[in-house]
Parts: C-alpha cells; sequence; structure tokens
C-alpha cells in the first residue's frame, strides 16, 4: 500500500523553517537587548528585516483553516489531532507570544519572509520535489499519525505506556 510508504523529512517542511527562523529571531534579538556588544551591522539589518511575527500568522491561519477541513471531512484521529494542535502551539503560538512586543516593519518582514520561502523551494527543488507535493504528502503524513514529531511522541508513548501497570508513571 503506498500510504505506508509516505513520509516526510522535517527538513522539507516550511513550518519547521519559519520555527528555526523565529527561534534564531529570537536569540539574536536576546543577545542584543541583553548584551550592547552584540549590536553590529549584520544583527540590526536582521532584527529591522528578519522578524517572522507575519510568516508565523500565516502559518498559523493556514493550520487553523486545514484543521477545519480535518473536522469537516471526519478524518479525525483524537490522539493525532491532539498532537497536531500541541505542534502548532510550540512551533507558532509561542513564538508569537515572544514576538508580541518586538517591534515589526510589515514590508521589510514579508520581503524576508518571501526571500526565505524562495530559498525553501530551490532546497526542495534541489531534493527533486516541490512545495505542492511536499504539502499533499505532509496532508498525509499527518493523517496518518506519521509528521516527524507526532511519530516520535507516539513512539515514545508506546515505549513508555506500555510496561505501565500501575498508570502512575512509575513502571
Amino acid at each position: 500500500m503506498q500510504e505506508e510508504k509516505i513520509s516526510i523529512a522535517p527538513s522539507t517542511l516550511f513550518s519547521y523553517w519559519v520555527f528555526a527562523w523565529a527561534l534564531f529571531y529570537l536569540v539574536v534579538h536576546g543577545m542584543v537587548s541583553h548584551f550592547p556588544k552584540w549590536k553590529s551591522s549584520f544583527s540590526q539589518w536582521f532584527l529591522r528585516m528578519g522578524n517572522p511575527w507575519y510568516a508565523l500568522w500565516i502559518a498559523l491561519i493556514q493550520n487553523i483553516l486545514f484543521l477545519i477541513w480535518w473536522v469537516y471531512q471526519r478524518r479525525l484521529d483524537v490522539l493525532i489531532f491532539s498532537l497536531f494542535i500541541i505542534i502548532i502551539f510550540i512551533i507558532k503560538v509561542i513564538p508569537l507570544f515572544y514576538l508580541r512586543n518586538v517591534p515589526r516593519h510589515p514590508i521589510p518582514n514579508v520581503i524576508f519572509a518571501l526571500v526565505l520561502f524562495a530559498i525553501y523551494n530551490l532546497y526542495l527543488f534541489a531534493k527533486g520535489t516541490n512545495v505542492w507535493e511536499i504539502y499533499e504528502n505532509a496532508v498525509a503524513v499527518i493523517q496518518q499519525g506519521k509528521s516527524p514529531f507526532i511519530a516520535y511522541v507516539k513512539t515514545h508513548m508506546n515505549t513508555y505506556g506500555n510496561g505501565n501497570e500501575n498508570g502512575n508513571g512509575n513502571g
């Protein structure tokens, strides 16, 4: 069955690219804020141009629309659905929370996101795929519970959950 063979590498998911971008941005912002010696022309440029606020919001809205479609299609596995919501919370909502008071510059920030998206597409091209193929695979992988994060959590739930007879986490 072809569904069993579908897998997706974390490096091919743009959400993880945006999450890494947000983490890097927050680290640079924190370093410049707390350690003035870290101020440089690059850090100043990056803090002005590279705020991922708008990219995170677009990704969050897309994920919410996907969740609505998923519920509407009645293809709902409660565990997978819950884990997907946790993923959205971790890689989109938490960074948005930390970026809420950071200055934003709409045009430069959106241009930076578009440049990153172009680089992402070049990366996919080099890997012999494209954004549409990745999106189709991602939908199937998420619904099967085989996305990188969901598969990791399910593996650890099976590893640590099966030997626990009394249910209190002490084995």
